[in-house]
């Protein structure tokens, strides 16, 4: 055992947790650093999913390297710090340990990730996410922290159920094994969600690259790498995918225009046409009279 000195003690009222499992999920950054305060998040846990820049982890087993990618689950009262920081980015997501058995409804899967993964008392047990799954895991976690900083009413429930999402994704898709993770995975993960938020306000390749803060060239680029597809391309499915919400929704072929983020409703026809093999109006009737499958359309 480590003899720390001026260990800082938080409790969950002082992490600001939300509701009966003091729920938290935050963004933090820090540039060049030579180490940070030990703390000791008392009672709870706290899982660190790392985006970008380097640090070490030192706890009571000594120091392990930080990267992009790695997920560091810290069981309840373990204290650690970090030294050697270097541009480190990273979320934190903190809870109260009762919430494992309520996580699905009590699914014994997602109930076993409390002994999975916060196994360890004095050491994190760490996964690691792949360059494909760290700016999925991102945009989940960005739709966590604006449920978090919200005032709504009904923030509890809205952060309740991110939580299940990605502790479902952690379980799903952290493995033990490292990967190279693009250095722009943060970047990426959540221009990824501001797509998706404005696809049907007509943000083009040019404001995305704007919100990265990266040249539109970079921007493809890293798009392409990460997600699979460039970002064009990605426009045009979520565009795509909310003007059939609309159509089978009831819509007309020039509300669902409009829906998808679509000026030229003659434009909007020729691109469906060209993806599904039939026009707008088709899809709609086809749907309404039982012979067709939402899913041919929607994934």
């Amino acid at each position: 055992m480590q003899n720390h000195s001026g260990i800082i003690n938080i409790s969950p009222q002082r992490a600001g947790g939300v509701g009966k499992f003091n729920l938290s999920v935050q963004s933090w950054y820090y540039d060049n650093l030579l180490r940070s305060s030990w703390h000791c998040h008392c009672g709870f846990c706290e899982i660190v999913v790392c985006c970008h820049g380097s640090a070490r982890n030192e706890d009571e087993r000594g120091m392990t390297m930080l990267a992009p990618g790695d997920v560091l689950f810290f069981a309840p009262d373990s204290i650690h710090r970090y030294v050697d920081i270097r541009s480190f980015r990273y979320y934190n997501l903190l809870c109260l340990p009762d919430i494992f058995p309520f996580l699905g409804g009590g699914v014994k899967s997602l109930a076993r990730f409390y002994q999975d993964f916060f196994s360890d008392e004095t050491s994190a047990v760490r996964r690691y996410l792949s360059p494909e799954n760290l700016p999925k895991a991102i945009e989940i976690l960005e739709e966590m922290r604006g449920e978090y900083s919200s005032w709504r009413d009904d923030r509890e429930g809205g952060l309740f159920a991110g939580f299940c999402k990605i502790f479902t994704f952690f379980k799903r898709y952290s493995t033990a094994e490292r990967f190279d993770v693009d250095s722009s995975a943060y970047q990426i993960g959540r221009v990824v969600q501001y797509m998706e938020r404005n696809a049907s306000n007509g943000v083009s390749v040019r404001d995305a690259a704007q919100f990265a803060g990266m040249s539109e060239s970079n921007f493809r680029h890293h798009f392409q790498k990460l997600i699979g597809v460039s970002p064009m391309e990605y426009l045009l499915k979520q565009r795509l995918h909310l003007a059939v919400l609309a159509l089978l929704s009831g819509a007309s072929v020039s509300e669902a225009a409009l829906a998808g983020g679509f000026a030229d409703v003659s434009y909007f026809c020729r691109i469906f046409k060209q993806r599904f093999q039939k026009t707008p109006l088709k899809v709609r009737q086809e749907f309404f009279n039982g012979t067709c499958d939402p899913d041919d359309y929607l994934n």
